[in-house]
């Protein structure tokens, strides 16, 4: 017999990081703005940890074996100099008495500057590597183009008498293991809510949307009137190619065979789209918009370039006539919002009142 998911849950090695579980609550004036479905948000910008984000969920679980194995450095990161999952890597280390080394590619101009999720790191006391583009594998599966980097530095520490873990990105099998817990978090509120939404919409190309899946596939298995919508849209926040419907699958798969789930997934199951503008940490027009349309309906922040452009594609997808008034949503906020401080500039272009303080200020 198959054990079931909770079961399986139930018995993989965690560490004590997110306060779960994350809310989940109606946006009425967001939805009305938009003239479209009903909209919830799964708030996953509260999982605690140094501010939260959905790095913590997977970090919940990727981390379980570095406790068990009595690491004392945990080396990650991967991302860009602003990167939500490296901040939160930073607390998980503080947090379990690890010391937290970073290996970062600097990114845009913007994502440098000592702001946002970048000052957090160094006021966590990581050690942080920046790695220049000539020491990048472009030719590594994705997310692990600095895992070679990563291994050196570790290395360096054993041979130093430490015990570091090693994680060379969020999109490990261990990690889609966290979001399949996070679809049995909802699937719970759901039923508590008598609520049957169509679709379900998360800024990934990765292990939040490989584990959701799992998850939610397990879940209808169990019992066929499990409440979680079949349509679960990913939106990239950069690039998408053929690779990354690939490793959504291969996620999915070695999170089940981690789990002992039967389930399977094909590349071709896996629903991506677009809309990461001209690349990775580059704010567009769209995401620029529905930051301040869920700010000035909601009081809701997210960040202008990773959870943004999520929205912004279940925005669009509203506009376009896909989805109407008869559906309802469940947007995944998936935090990260510190990476706001770092794009000021761009996010308040055109605010008049800033060119009025600016003119005041020079006749002074």
């Amino acid at each position: 017999m198959t054990i079931r998911l909770r079961d399986a849950l139930a018995a993989q090695p965690t560490a004590p990081l997110a306060f779960l579980p994350t809310p989940l609550h109606e946006a009425p004036r967001f939805a009305a703005e938009l003239g479209g479905p009903r909209v919830f948000f799964k708030r996953e910008d509260m999982t605690g940890l140094a501010i939260g984000g959905n790095k913590t969920r997977k970090l919940h679980y990727a981390l379980g074996q570095a406790v068990r194995d009595g690491a004392d450095v945990f080396i990650g990161g991967a991302g860009t100099a602003q990167s939500n999952h490296a901040r939160q890597c930073a607390a998980a280390a503080r947090k379990l008495g690890m010391k937290p080394v970073l290996v970062l590619t600097e990114g845009p101009e913007n994502q440098r500057r000592m702001q946002g999720n970048l000052l957090l790191d160094y006021l966590l006391g990581a050690e942080v590597h920046f790695v220049g583009p000539e020491r990048v594998k472009a030719d590594a599966l994705p997310r692990f183009h600095l895992a070679h980097v990563m291994e050196e530095i570790a290395e360096d520490y054993r041979a130093r008498g430490h015990r570091p873990f090693v994680l060379p990105t969020s999109s490990v099998p261990e990690a889609a293991v966290g979001y399949a817990a996070g679809a049995v978090e909802l699937d719970d509120q759901l039923r508590a809510l008598d609520l049957r939404p169509t679709h379900l919409y998360i800024t990934s190309t990765g292990s939040s949307l490989a584990g959701l899946l799992l998850g939610s596939r397990a879940l209808r298995r169990e019992d066929p009137a499990a409440p979680l919508p079949d349509a679960m849209v990913g939106i990239a926040c950069g690039d998408l190619g053929r690779a990354h419907f690939e490793a959504v699958a291969r996620l999915f798969n070695a999170a089940a065979d981690i789990l002992g789930m039967p389930e399977r997934l094909a590349p071709d199951g896996v629903s991506l789209k677009h809309h990461g503008g001209p690349g990775y940490g580059l704010l567009t027009e769209e995401a620029r918009d529905a930051t301040l349309l869920l700010a000035r309906t909601e009081g809701v922040l997210i960040d202008p370039v990773y959870t943004a452009k999520g929205l912004a594609g279940m925005i669009a997808d509203v506009r376009a006539g896909e989805l109407g008034p008869d559906d309802v949503v469940i947007f995944v906020h998936t935090g990260g919002f510190p990476a706001i401080f770092a794009y000021e500039r761009e996010l308040t272009q055109g605010f008049s009142y800033f060119d009025r303080d600016a003119a005041e200020a020079s006749t002074v």
